[in-house]
């Protein structure tokens, strides 16, 4: 099972690696940096493939530390019969 320092570090890397470089990401960080605010770039990335695929990977890493936790308790469990 993993402590909180290790998911606040899985977290950490999931926002700067997976995030930071997916593509859609880097279009509206870029024009935002350059002072562009474009609502309908925003709405066009709320619903493309880009945000899709995000909101599916953050999905399947909690889904995995909620199973990892279940696994531990299953196992505790188990053994105080």
């Amino acid at each position: 099972m993993k402590t909180y320092t290790q998911f606040q570090e899985d977290m950490n890397k999931f926002m700067k690696d997976t995030v930071m470089n997916n593509p859609g990401v880097k279009k509206i960080t870029t024009d935002l940096k350059q002072g562009n605010i474009n609502i309908n770039n925003l709405k066009n990335f709320a619903k493309s493939d880009d945000a899709k695929n995000l909101k599916n990977t953050a999905i399947n890493m909690l889904l995995k530390v909620g199973q990892n936790k279940l696994d531990k308790l299953k196992t505790k469990t188990s053994s105080m019969k």
